[in-house]
């Protein structure tokens, strides 16, 4: 939409049943380097596709073709174990 700008996809979740609450999110960059998506992100992309320059997906180097879905479940194992499980963020939803 935006030549400025960056167009994604929400990613769909258990809160989000229709099309309609999962809209197009528009990144914006930041006049501040440190905040920057757009810096972050080419920063990242840089160093990463300079280590593994044979590299098939990002953030692993692993070859497989079902690595990306390994790798999503990997993470979501952490995410779940290391915050979700965690007492400390249990009592926030409580204070909402």
């Amino acid at each position: 939409r935006f030549d400025f700008a960056l167009n994604t996809k929400v990613q769909w979740s258990k809160n989000v049943r229709d099309e309609q609450r999962c809209p197009d999110q528009i990144l914006l960059g930041s006049r501040v380097d440190n905040n920057c998506i757009f810096i972050i992100m080419s920063i990242y992309l840089e160093s990463y596709l300079e280590m593994h320059l044979d590299s098939k997906y990002l953030f692993t180097d692993d070859r497989d073709d079902e690595a990306p879905a390994k790798l999503k479940n990997s993470f979501a194992n952490r995410l779940r174990t290391v915050v979700w499980k965690k007492e400390e963020f249990n009592e926030l939803g409580d204070e909402l």
